[in-house]
């Protein structure tokens, strides 16, 4: 199975109208050409929609905007399963507005464990959060890596995460982040 089947929706902040605007991809290049299966895209195939909320700069509210749109999806249906993924490695922010700080992850045979953000509530947890700030030793530290490490982190968050069934997952980028930082 290839990602060709499955759409992209990316939140765009414009900066001349000062709004969020919603664009829908394809995440096959042309058509439904076939593409070559990933670690990323094995990964994937268990996850229905993947939004990714990015900007050209910093400072934006895409860590707020990506919390708010996974409690939102969250608290759409009893039963919605979502994931956020926080791969803005500049200055990891989604644990600390979770109420997750502190909390570490543990790796699994089968790769690293979200830490879950309902983990107390009744039923079973559905909304699942992974995160560079859950790997850094002080939760004021930053990862200040780009290009290729960067791009290698991201691509590692992806493939090494074990989400399970997700209808959603949610990506909050670093500051300068394009979708072509995200295929692979």
């Amino acid at each position: 199975m290839s990602l060709c089947n499955r759409d992209l929706a990316v939140i765009r902040r414009s900066p001349d109208t000062d709004s969020n605007q919603l664009v829908h991809r394809s995440l096959c290049p042309r058509g439904n050409m076939a593409v070559q299966e990933t670690p990323v895209s094995r990964r994937l195939k268990s996850v229905r929609h993947v939004i990714i909320v990015c900007s050209g700069k910093g400072g934006v509210g895409k860590s707020s905007v990506s919390v708010q749109l996974a409690l939102s999806l969250h608290a759409s249906s009893p039963t919605a399963r979502v994931g956020i993924l926080d791969v803005d490695l500049t200055g990891p922010s989604i644990p600390r507005m979770l109420g997750l700080d502190g909390h570490g992850v543990h790796q699994s045979s089968d790769g690293w464990v979200p830490v879950y953000a309902d983990a107390l509530a009744d039923g079973e947890p559905r909304l699942a959060c992974m995160s560079v700030g859950f790997l850094l030793k002080n939760k004021g530290d930053s990862v200040v890596w780009r290009g290729p490490k960067k791009t290698a982190m991201i691509r590692q968050f992806l493939s090494d995460v074990r989400w399970g069934e997700l209808d959603y997952l949610v990506v909050d980028t670093p500051p300068g982040s394009v979708l072509s930082d995200m295929r692979g």
